[in-house]
């Protein structure tokens, strides 16, 4: 079985980029994906997927798939406090 070699935040940022994302802040995204992670904050571009798998809908910014991360983060965290 072939391990996945491990990127650097720069590749997943451009990574990101490659799948048609508008990326404002190369920097900011960075930093955002050292506190979350790559994998994880992939799942949240599904509904901006184009009939390519690989590409993203034209002029889809970072920022909208980063709010919805952060609505659902902080509503999880909210339910976890309660119990």
């Amino acid at each position: 079985m072939d391990v996945k070699q491990a990127t650097t935040y720069e590749e997943q940022v451009n990574k990101i980029i490659e799948h048609g994302f508008m990326v404002e802040d190369k920097e900011n995204l960075a930093n955002f994906l050292k506190i979350s992670n790559y994998y994880r904050f992939s799942a949240y571009f599904l509904p901006f997927k184009n009939s390519n798998p690989y590409k993203v809908n034209i002029n889809t910014i970072h920022m909208e798939v980063y709010l919805i991360w952060k609505l659902i983060y902080s509503i999880r965290n909210i339910i976890m406090i309660n119990f």
